[in-house]
């Protein structure tokens, strides 16, 4: 009976392997590293804007730029506006401060029509997002309300990311 070339091969190499020495198979072992980890900074940062925008129509909460040598990746966007009763969203954005054309419109949700604080409008959005900013852009998170003349309360964004290597 003959055997495959191949199974022969296997066999002789599975015998060698069991035949070394622990501290021979030990000596050389496989490179594995984690491709997304490197370099990775993990990124969360809050801003909060109070009037000035009160006499406005809309409203921008700028983040800090990026700095040199870095990239930043947005993964998660969490924001929050107060308006005056009854008020209400018409437009919320997310975008970079350098780049005109890549514009995230973002779905705000309405969660009270009216509460027992001074009769306001809260509006929420808390979603993935994935936008990439380099050195020198600042994300910015935008807004218009219904009326005219923003009746702004309040507000405030978190970002959810991380730095990597430019």
């Amino acid at each position: 009976m003959s055997l495959n070339k191949d199974a022969l091969i296997m066999a002789a190499f599975a015998a060698a392997l069991v035949a070394a020495p622990l501290s021979a198979r030990a000596a050389s072992p496989t490179a594995v590293y984690d491709a997304e980890g490197p370099g990775h900074t993990p990124y969360r940062t809050s801003t909060t804007v109070n009037p000035p925008c009160s006499a406005q129509s809309s409203c921008t909460l700028t983040f800090a730029a990026v700095p040199a040598g870095k990239r930043l990746v947005v993964t998660h966007l969490s924001c929050s506006v107060r308006l005056a009763y009854p008020a209400f969203l018409t437009e919320a954005k997310f975008y970079s401060s350098k780049v005109a054309n890549v514009i995230d419109y973002l779905p705000m949700t309405q969660l009270y029509a009216t509460n027992t604080i001074g009769q306001t409008t809260d509006f929420v959005v808390n979603l993935p997002e994935t936008m990439i900013f380099n050195a020198g852009e600042s994300p910015v998170f935008f807004f218009t309300e219904s009326g005219g003349v923003l009746p702004y309360q309040g507000g405030s964004c978190t970002l959810t990311g991380y730095y990597a290597k430019a």
